[in-house]
């Protein structure tokens, strides 16, 4: 991968990208509430979530039998 395609990918497109939860749309849900952590690390999940729909969103995702911590984890082995 080109230095230059790595710095335009955000962190949960590098990190999580690749991840296979059952559902194309379960991982772009992955990257985007991974993303939206990543940029307020302080605080809680409420707040760093920013509104109730990412945070029931991110509780729907969790509750997912298909996103399992290995899932999850799978791009980065």
């Amino acid at each position: 991968m080109a230095a230059k395609e790595v710095e335009s990918r955000s962190f949960g497109e590098l990190n999580f990208g690749g991840a296979v939860l059952g559902d194309k749309r379960r991982t772009k849900r992955l990257v985007q509430l991974s993303d939206r952590i990543a940029a307020h690390p302080e605080g809680t999940l409420p707040r760093k979530l920013g509104d109730p729909a990412s945070y029931q969103a991110m509780y729907r995702l969790c509750k997912c039998r298909r996103v399992t911590h290995a899932a999850v984890l799978e791009p980065q082995q």
